[in-house]
Order: structure tokens, then C-alpha cells, then sequence
């Protein structure tokens, strides 16, 4: 990674945090290796200090009688290294378990510190700021402590899973709430204006963060059976485009008539979501559940779903299309003979249920602008415009 810091022991080669989950096998044939091998050296080495010991009068009567000095020094020096090694190998278990506690104290002060630093960015979300008389998102502030909780997750992977929770659920919130006080709505909920307005800064942070998890994050969320919460998430009206939504549950997300350019939803859970007049140029549907999804007058162009599907399928149950614009894409295979009637599209589009023809209501311009004109005459006509939507 580009921004990943180096030192001596990375630029080595080595890791300066060794990954000890796998190979156990190994790692417990080399434990109990060392084990037998201590015991085998501790036993010589007390066998030879006991022998010593026994042997103690003969070894002084050596020293003095010695008549070469050296050989009395020598003598003299492998007793005191026996005696040395002996209480060092005596020494070693504790050692080791000292060393063991250490590291537990120094886990769970580490523990402590992450905990009060997630605590710190925690209480950072919901800062507010007196404008006039009323209380508003301080936006600077959160925006903060959005940022150190995506460092957190990024330098302690082990609190990903958690951190993930607590943004999610930011983001459900706060979306909710900012959507009630930004986009103006009829009856049916519809947002009325013609254009998307951009999503608050602390949002889009939010979404940036949950679409640029990295591959070791996604497996760690599989390995645990985790699948982000984002049921109930309201993005209506909002400009969000570029978001990538992968291994999401997003039951009942309202993206109501939002611009949704270039998003990817990959193995995410979308029943019951509402893509009611959405833009959904380029954007990709993957692996995910969508039964009783609606779509009503969306835009789809370059749009992808998953090939030889079926509209029989469960996953591909009860999807509303009406009014539905379809270019330069392979129809879904939700999309069946009657759904054609109530659809709108052109030659460009491929993929026609069997037996299907064309309808004749689809333009055939050889104008862009033509064809936008088409759809919206269309539309107004047979009661698939905004104006016309009665839920």
C-alpha cells in the first residue's frame, strides 16, 4: 500500500507483526520440540551439578594438589559455568512466563488505549454548534472523528468489524434525518426536484470509507459471517455516485429518485429496496437478492445484472419495472413479456425474453437528445413521470 509506513525490519524483508494464525500445526511441533529439548538439557545439566556436588572433595583435593595451575583453573571455571548455566536454566520457565504476563499487561493497556480512542472519535459524531437559535451538525468535528475511526480500523484490523457498526449506523441515522430536512417530498415520499442534490459531507465520508474496504477487510467480514447493516438506509434525492456497496444489507433502502452513476452493488442484500426514478447509468448489480425491489421509471444505461438469471428465480421475485427506460444494457432477466409494455427502450438494448418482440411504442432516434425527449413524452403519457406517480 502507498501509504503504508517502513522500517528497517519491513525493508528487510520481515514483518514486524508475524501472522500467527496459520501454520499452528507447525507452530505447536516447534513448541513442544523446544519443550522436550529443555527437559532433556535441564536433567544433563542437573544430573552433572548433582554429580558435581558428590564429587566435591575430590575436585578441592584436585585444586590443591594440582601441580599444574592451570589445570586447578580450569577446573575451578567449569564448576562455576555448571553452577552458572544450571541456575540460568532453572531460571528460564519463569523468565518465560514473565514475559508472557508482560506481554498480557501490555495488551490489555493497548486494548484500553484503542478503546479510549474509539470512545474519543465516538463522542466527536455527535458534536453540534448553536447557529442562530437552533443546534446543527458540527461537520468539522464529525468529520474527525469519522477520519480516526477509519485509521483505527486501518492500523488495528481487529476493531474493523466494530468500527463498521458504529459508522453504519451513523450513517443510517443521520441520512434519515438529513433527507426529512433537505429534500423536499410529496405525498408519496417522490422527491420533487428534477435534480439530486449532493449528500452531506459527513455522509459521503461514510460511504467512502465502507466503499474502499480492502480485500483483507471483506474476508475478515466473511470469515465471521459479518454483513454490513445498512437496512433502512434513506438516500433519496441525493447525488451519491461511485459508491460501492458490496457484501451489504441494505433490506429496505430507499434510493428514491437519487443519481446513482457508477455505483456497485455486489452480493448485497436488496429486497424490498426502492430505485424508483433513479439514474442507474453504469452501475452494476452482482450476486444480489432483490425480490420485490422497485424500480418505476428508472433510468438504466450500461447497466449490468447477473447473466442467465430467470425472472422465475427467488432471488428475482415480484421487481416493479413500470415506466422503466432501458439503453445500451442487456434486459434483466426480471423484465418479462408483459413488463415489455410498460417498459421503454430501443435497439440498442439485447436480451428479449424468448418469443418477445420489440414493442412499437420503443423510439428508434438516431438523436440522444431525441431519444430523452421520447422517454419523457412516453412517460408523461401513460402515467410513469413523477407528476403522475401515486405510490
Amino acid at each position: 500500500m502507498a501509504d503504508e509506513k517502513h522500517n528497517l525490519i519491513t525493508w528487510l524483508g520481515f514483518t514486524t507483526e508475524p501472522d500467527f494464525s496459520k501454520a499452528r500445526l507447525l507452530g505447536h511441533a516447534i513448541g513442544y520440540g523446544f519443550v522436550t529439548l529443555y527437559l532433556c538439557v535441564f536433567v544433563l545439566l542437573v544430573s552433572g551439578l548433582m554429580w558435581t556436588i558428590t564429587h566435591v572433595p575430590d575436585i578441592i583435593d584436585d585444586v590443591i594438589y594440582a601441580t599444574d595451575p592451570t589445570e586447578a583453573r580450569w577446573l575451578l571455571a567449569s564448576l562455576a559455568a555448571l553452577t552458572a548455566v544450571t541456575s540460568a536454566a532453572v531460571a528460564l520457565p519463569f523468565t518465560i512466563l514473565k514475559t508472557i504476563y508482560n506481554r498480557r499487561q501490555t495488551e490489555v493497556a493497548e486494548q484500553s488505549h484503542i478503546t479510549d480512542q474509539i470512545n474519543k472519535a465516538v463522542e466527536n459524531l455527535g458534536a453540534t454548534r448553536q447557529v442562530g437559535d437552533r443546534l446543527e451538525p458540527n461537520i468539522e468535528v464529525r468529520m474527525g472523528g469519522l477520519l480516526a475511526l477509519e485509521h483505527i480500523a486501518q492500523t488495528h484490523p481487529a476493531e474493523h468489524i466494530r468500527i463498521i457498526d458504529i459508522i453504519c449506523a451513523y450513517l443510517v441515522e443521520n441520512s434519515q434525518s438529513f433527507v426529512k430536512s433537505h429534500v423536499e417530498m410529496d405525498e408519496h415520499g417522490v422527491p420533487t426536484a428534477k435534480f439530486p442534490i449532493a449528500a452531506r459531507q459527513d455522509l459521503k465520508t461514510v460511504l467512502r470509507i465502507l466503499s474502499v474496504r480492502s480485500a483483507d477487510q471483506i474476508s475478515m467480514e466473511n470469515k465471521r459471517l459479518y454483513r454490513i447493516d445498512l437496512r433502512e438506509l434513506d438516500l433519496r434525492g441525493l447525488l451519491i455516485e461511485g459508491v460501492c456497496f458490496i457484501e451489504c444489507d441494505l433490506t429496505r433502502a430507499r434510493f428514491c429518485g437519487a443519481k446513482l452513476d457508477v455505483a456497485q452493488f455486489h452480493n448485497s442484500y436488496l429486497n424490498y429496496c426502492n430505485f424508483d426514478f433513479c439514474s442507474l447509468s453504469h452501475v452494476e448489480f452482482s450476486s444480489s437478492p432483490m425480490s420485490y425491489a422497485s424500480f418505476i421509471s428508472a433510468n438504466f444505461y450500461q447497466t449490468s445484472f447477473d447473466a442467465g438469471g430467470s425472472a422465475f428465480f427467488p432471488r428475482l421475485r415480484g421487481i416493479k419495472c413500470d415506466g422503466a427506460w432501458f439503453d445500451h444494457m442487456d434486459l434483466p432477466a426480471f423484465v418479462s413479456v408483459d413488463d415489455l409494455q410498460k417498459t421503454i427502450g430501443g435497439p440498442s438494448v439485447k436480451g428479449l425474453p424468448t418469443g418477445a418482440k420489440v414493442p412499437d411504442h420503443w423510439p428508434d432516434p438516431g438523436d440522444f437528445e431525441e431519444l430523452i425527449q421520447c422517454v419523457r413524452q412516453w412517460r408523461e403519457e401513460n402515467g410513469f413521470d413523477r407528476a403522475s406517480f401515486t405510490g
